[in-house]
């Protein structure tokens, strides 16, 4: 029998993105788990009668990786990178050969941790093409918000799609420098009573498109979007505030925040601009379920719908920002 030797974790991954972006390197060091997908169809024939297939091969690839993280706001800032928004790209025309996504596996070091970033022991993929967009976010109460990141590798019509390194030292990475949890929010400008859960899908429907033939897409772009926000609360009152059929928005913007948390402390203060705040213009609100029981505080359930207003972004994220006092 075979000793296990290796064995892998999740490291970190960055991005040096596209010129559009000012061509940066962005490291998310809180990642809590990477998953990547290889999405390969294929194709398998049989010849005459025979039941069993005698020639396979890889039809299409549209690999993805997925992670989540914790630093919000490095993906949500609309001077750099609007996740919320749009996505991240890179290896285009323009942008510089350096341009690249890499995702770390990182290695242990038997009755030890792991091993050193400088060792030369981990395993890395890289994708010199693609996009990148935050497709759903969780802030909850009682822990810290986390986000899914969604990675989108594209042919750049040279390199294999996603290029796997292994025995290789590892990416550098820092302490984490913010986390957040959920806050107030602020329907037509009123906030709504306790509320312990807030969260956010981006309702992607991606495009892909490959030349040529080949199997890897070298374009994709969203096709369309549904995003939505839950928010479940202690605020019973809202089923008549909001009716039963749900209600639109007025002209007062409604506010989403998710509150900033101090290193080796608690929640900064209201008026400490440490805070994220995502500002909807337009779209409609409805009960989605109210759950009670009879030694426990009734759980409302609110689904948001932003909507476009015909010139504004559905959402307007703005980070390092204050909560309204009170709130």
């Amino acid at each position: 029998m075979a000793a296990t030797t290796k064995l892998f974790s999740a490291g970190a991954i960055d991005f040096n993105y596209g010129a559009a972006l000012g061509g940066t390197t962005k490291q998310f060091n809180g990642i809590r788990n990477l998953r990547y997908n290889s999405q390969l169809t294929e194709v398998m024939e049989a010849c005459g009668l025979n039941i069993d297939p005698d020639f396979l091969a890889v039809a299409e690839q549209t690999p993805a990786f997925e992670t989540d993280f914790v630093e919000l706001d490095g993906f949500i800032n609309p001077a750099t990178i609007n996740g919320l928004q749009s996505a991240v790209s890179w290896g285009d025309t323009g942008d510089d050969a350096a341009n690249k996504f890499r995702a770390q596996f990182a290695q242990f070091e038997k009755y030890k941790g792991r091993f050193s970033t400088a060792s030369t022991k981990h395993t890395i993929l890289t994708a010199k093409r693609g996009m990148a967009y935050l497709k759903s976010f969780r802030a909850s109460r009682r822990s810290v918000a986390s986000g899914v990141l969604r990675i989108l590798p594209l042919w750049n019509g040279t390199d294999d799609i996603v290029t796997p390194a292994q025995d290789v030292a590892g990416l550098t990475f820092s302490a984490i420098t913010s986390l957040f949890t959920v806050g107030p929010f602020l329907w037509n400008g009123t906030a709504v009573g306790t509320v312990t859960d807030i969260s956010f899908d981006q309702g992607d429907e991606i495009e892909y498109a490959g030349a040529g033939g080949t199997e890897w897409p070298d374009f994709a772009a969203f096709a369309g979007r549904k995003p939505e926000f839950t928010i479940t609360c202690k605020d019973v009152p809202q089923l008549v505030v909001q009716t039963i059929t749900g209600a639109a928005q007025s002209a007062t913007d409604s506010e989403i925040y998710l509150r900033g948390l101090e290193r080796n402390k608690k929640r900064y203060a209201n008026a400490t601009a440490k805070h994220i705040k995502l500002v909807l213009d337009e779209g409609r609100v409805a009960i989605e379920s109210i759950s009670a029981e009879n030694r426990k505080s009734a759980d409302l359930v609110l689904k948001v719908m932003p909507a476009f207003d015909g010139t504004n972004n559905i959402i307007v994220p703005t980070i390092d920002t204050t909560i309204p006092a009170g709130e």
